[in-house]
């Protein structure tokens, strides 16, 4: 596996913990921290949402660049189905987020903001264990094992 995968891959995985931690932080800023009686967590929800959009972008950023690398370099199919499967649920919640963001944040999206989370959450590291050298033997032997292509006639 080349070294920019692994290290891309794990620049994703870390970031996905630090975009997750910081919608968390920007939840808790917000109208949906829980009871409405319940005290917040006194972060400015603007600046907050901001500095979780700002991960995001670094996020988004390191994917792309894992894709691009998984797609021009010797790396196995499993890594790059991942990667691109890491990209396409990173744009859907990508753009949940910024309809909920523009549209004062409806408690229904912020629900549905959830779901994707917890799927990237799960490919991050999925792609990120395929990612290691120690996987790579693994992934060739279960593409060795695949049964072949049906030609359409």
């Amino acid at each position: 596996m080349p070294q920019a995968v692994r290290a891309l891959a794990a620049t994703c995985l870390i970031t996905t913990w630090l975009v997750l931690a910081l919608g968390a932080v920007a939840t808790g800023a917000g109208p949906h921290a829980g009871d409405p009686d319940s005290g917040r967590n006194g972060f400015d929800e603007t600046a907050i949402s901001q500095l979780h959009t700002a991960a995001v972008c670094v996020l988004f950023g390191a994917t792309v660049a894992l894709v691009v690398v998984a797609r021009t370099t010797q790396t196995t199919p499993p890594v790059r189905r991942l990667s691109t499967a890491v990209l396409v649920t990173e744009l859907a919640q990508g753009a949940i987020g910024f309809t909920q963001y523009f549209t004062g944040l409806p408690w229904g999206l912020v629900l549905v903001h959830m779901t994707p989370a917890a799927v990237l959450t799960a490919l991050v590291t999925v792609l990120f264990d395929h990612s290691s050298a120690r996987d790579q033997a693994r992934d060739v032997a279960a593409d060795l094992n695949r049964p072949p292509r049906q030609k359409c006639e």
